[in-house]
């Protein structure tokens, strides 16, 4: 790539001193075709400088690597795009080069967003897993209004293993019932 990418730069350097300092540092290495530097939160402490050749930006890629500038290390990498000034000067089709970064821009927040959501169902499902790992204490949600102990006692009490029913006294409408063993309750919940 004729454009390198160049991250960890002092965010609190004004952008024409910023500029100046990145135009004389890597024109050295050959023609700069433009550098490209804002102060936008998402582009804070970032800039793309393209050159005319790209045996000119290999060159500075290599050896301005780790270059401190404005006490801080660049961090220097190619651009996965060409920069909109090289499409133009080699003659493209700016405005289509847009709308496809704008396409590939909303097709990876697309697959991310699947991704999240695939995640979170993994981890329902997951949750989900581990909520009917054996257990000797059966939890009980939902319960009709007005149920007495006597009656969830009368319904798990036939079953072998049966210790005791305990309720939440905030909510009502759930309850505990223990077993002797996971053995025992989860025949109790099969049962029932």
């Amino acid at each position: 790539s004729k454009t390198l990418y160049i991250r960890n730069l002092n965010e609190k350097t004004k952008i024409p001193r910023l500029n100046k300092a990145l135009r004389a540092i890597f024109e050295t290495y050959g023609p700069i075709v433009e550098i490209r530097t804002r102060h936008s939160i998402r582009m804070r402490g970032q800039a793309f400088l393209t050159f005319e050749g790209q045996d000119d930006a290999v060159k500075a890629h290599g050896e301005v690597q780790g270059f401190v500038l404005f006490g801080k290390p660049m961090f220097i990498e190619f651009s996965r795009m060409p920069a909109e000034a090289t499409i133009a000067k080699e003659g493209g089709d700016v405005n289509a080069f847009k709308e496809q970064r704008v396409e590939e821009r909303e097709r990876r927040l697309k697959e991310a967003e699947d991704m999240r959501a695939r995640m979170a169902l993994a981890a329902v499902a997951a949750a989900e897993a581990e909520a009917e790992v054996p257990n000797k204490i059966l939890f009980l949600q939902g319960l009709p209004s007005g149920i007495e102990a006597a009656d969830i006692e009368s319904a798990f009490a036939m079953y072998a293993g049966f210790v005791e029913v305990r309720w939440v006294s905030v909510k009502p409408d759930v309850a505990f019932v223990e077993f002797e063993s996971d053995m025992h309750a989860g025949a109790a919940k099969t049962a029932l």
